[in-house]
């Protein structure tokens, strides 16, 4: 009798230890799947939480691209939606420190060619760099700016308690 009890104890630790490894392995969000499939990416553990009211997207001083690029003006207010999926569960708390700094999204493109279409010959590559408060995005033409902000919508996800971030 004693050698089945621990056979069954043996049993129920085995299915405890399995479901909590199944558990953290669900509660562990990190994202790295970018469609399509960038020729390089490399990323970290970090997390950078992005706050709805304090996110920005922006044109870089040095950029040709400027207010007023149609396609580009246009993916900003098509991107921001997509990125805060549910904009009212992201709500401010006032104790959360990181809530109180913006985040900004910093296009710069070498050619602007803001009106059209592409062609077989339109550069489409792009250079997205995230650290804390900001995100650098680099391409030659806005058809690259494009393919970086999916890339970069991609990269970004809300977690159970309504907080987004991107890794």
């Amino acid at each position: 009798m004693e050698e089945k009890t621990i056979s069954n104890s043996r049993r129920c630790y085995k299915q405890w230890l399995w479901f909590m490894v199944l558990f953290m392995s669900f509660s562990v969000i990190y994202v790295d799947a970018v469609w399509p499939m960038p020729q390089m990416i490399s990323s970290s553990m970090a997390r950078y939480t992005l706050n709805p009211r304090e996110f920005i997207f922006q044109y870089s001083s040095g950029s040709s691209a400027q207010p007023g690029c149609s396609l580009l003006d246009s993916a900003f207010e098509r991107y921001f939606p997509l990125i805060f999926t549910d904009y009212r569960a992201a709500r401010p708390r006032q104790h959360d420190e990181w809530f109180r700094f913006p985040f900004t999204v910093v296009v710069h493109v070498e050619r602007a060619e803001c009106e059209g279409y592409p062609d077989a010959d339109s550069s489409e590559s792009y250079k997205l760099s995230v650290c804390s408060g900001q995100a650098a995005l680099r391409a030659e033409t806005v058809w690259g700016a494009l393919r970086g902000l999916e890339s970069f919508s991609q990269l970004v996800y809300q977690d159970d308690f309504g907080e987004v971030s991107h890794n």
